[in-house]
């Protein structure tokens, strides 16, 4: 079983060139079969000596095909005999997409293998101690430093710091696939600020006094999301799903809330606003309020890939926060804000956080600074994106506008300042201007 495991993988080297894919497509294969397994943990010996040559014969440039490898290595023509599942992945959509998956799969299996083999080696080793009699202390410890070693080895190949021509080809592989693509808000001055949008493991802050409108606002960007076609989950921790549900429709336009009444249930206008928004990928949860059940349900959405941004309103919500100690809730407050980070990295989706600004901006008339974010400078300190939203002071006109300020931005410029006007329903915000704050 395990030879032909074996035999796959290389099968799988070979003939993504032999079948039309371009070189650069083998290479980043060879490149990955070459940073996930050694030498040793091919069983069989000639497998063992057709992965070392195509790694050598990748490392001087040259060209790799079956033909090359069974001038030296007889068995590997015979490669197309042993394969089991691999002719499946042609009659996909996307044939090297595919192929990459089996090839993963399979250098999972050898490397489980291949450890089972080395700790097995390592067991039989204490038996024929023991087999001995007496003291063999000093062998002991010999064994268990092998033990250790041959686990610190598989730890290492499979994390841990790594040569910067490894993560080159991993930056080239991302550009060219889905992972890389960033999620544009909607909002024209912010995309291009953020170059782009919000991008895979990215922590944003979206924070604002009470009742300035940052849920409204988050929701907005949700739903332009998601009629992009991103899907989007949605963690209420203050609004109900109802609430939520009535400024998605609201945010349509087509609709007043004086019109969300029962009586207009059957109507054709309400039954076109459901049409309009009834098919948007968006996921409401109202029922999570720990900090793990949240964590756990964003892994376990993005590895089903049933979201693409998670949205969490808000941070004060989360868990208990029912101390008085201003120290213990910073401390708080900076741990969920670090594992939503670790949560965003590790799934590799962008996470939007809201959270409340405190009161001295508002008291002293002044725009609002990364210092006013309440209660927790970790919360800075963990964000890739800190936006900031306040309400304009009104001059002559009685027009209602909100600024959004780019307090923190790892991707691009901060301090920049997008004016925005929203609706009558406060369910979508119009861009105004944008401008840098100098």
């Amino acid at each position: 079983m395990i030879k032909n495991i074996e035999a796959q993988i290389l099968y799988i080297i070979l003939r993504v060139r032999d079948l039309g894919f371009s070189p650069s497509i083998q290479a980043r294969f060879i490149d990955l079969a070459e940073r996930s397994l050694r030498e040793e943990d091919f069983s069989d010996p000639e497998y063992r000596r057709a992965f070392v040559e195509i790694c050598n014969l990748h490392k001087a440039g040259k060209p790799i095909t079956t033909p090359i490898l069974a001038h030296s290595i007889p068995k590997i023509d015979l490669l197309e005999a042993v394969v089991t599942r691999i002719p499946e992945v042609w009659l996909s959509d996307d044939p090297a997409e595919e192929l990459k998956k089996e090839l993963e799969a399979n250098i999972s299996i050898v490397q489980e293998e291949a450890l089972n083999r080395k700790m097995w080696a390592v067991v039989k080793k204490t038996e024929e101690i023991q087999s001995k009699g007496g003291d063999h202390r000093h062998e002991y410890a010999a064994i268990l430093e092998e033990a250790k070693s041959v686990l610190n080895s598989t730890i290492a190949k499979e994390g841990g710091p790594r040569p910067i021509i490894d993560l080159l080809n991993c930056y080239a592989e991302n550009l060219e696939s889905d992972d890389s693509v960033k999620i544009p808000t909607g909002i024209t001055s912010l995309d291009a600020i953020t170059r782009g949008g919000f991008s895979p493991g990215n922590l944003v802050i979206l924070a604002a006094r009470p009742s300035v409108g940052k849920t409204a606002l988050m929701l907005d960007i949700a739903v332009t999301m998601a009629k992009d076609r991103h899907k989007v989950t949605v963690f209420s921790l203050e609004m109900t799903a109802n609430e939520i549900v009535e400024r998605i429709l609201l945010s349509t336009g087509m609709i007043t809330p004086g019109e969300l009444i029962k009586d207009n249930l059957g109507t054709a206008t309400f039954e076109a606003v459901i049409h309009s928004v009834e098919s948007l990928p968006i996921l409401i949860d109202e029922e999570s309020f720990k900090l793990a059940d949240i964590t756990a349900a964003i892994e376990r959405l993005s590895e089903s890939q049933q979201t693409d941004v998670a949205f969490v309103d808000y941070l004060g919500l989360i868990g208990d926060d029912s101390t008085n100690d201003r120290h213990l809730l910073s401390q708080r407050l900076g741990e969920i804000t670090k594992a939503l980070k670790r949560t965003a990295k590790k799934t590799k989706i962008p996470i939007v956080l809201l959270c409340q600004l405190n009161r001295d901006s508002a008291k002293e008339s002044r725009q609002p600074q990364l210092h006013d974010l309440r209660d927790s400078g970790a919360i800075e300190q963990d964000a890739d994106i800190v936006l900031m939203l306040e309400q304009e002071s009104k001059g002559e006109s009685d027009e209602r506008l909100l600024n959004l300020w780019v307090r923190k931005n790892r991707q691009g410029k901060k301090d920049a300042c997008i004016v925005m006007r929203p609706n009558s329903t406060y369910s979508h915000f119009e861009e105004m201007n944008c401008y840098i704050n100098n």
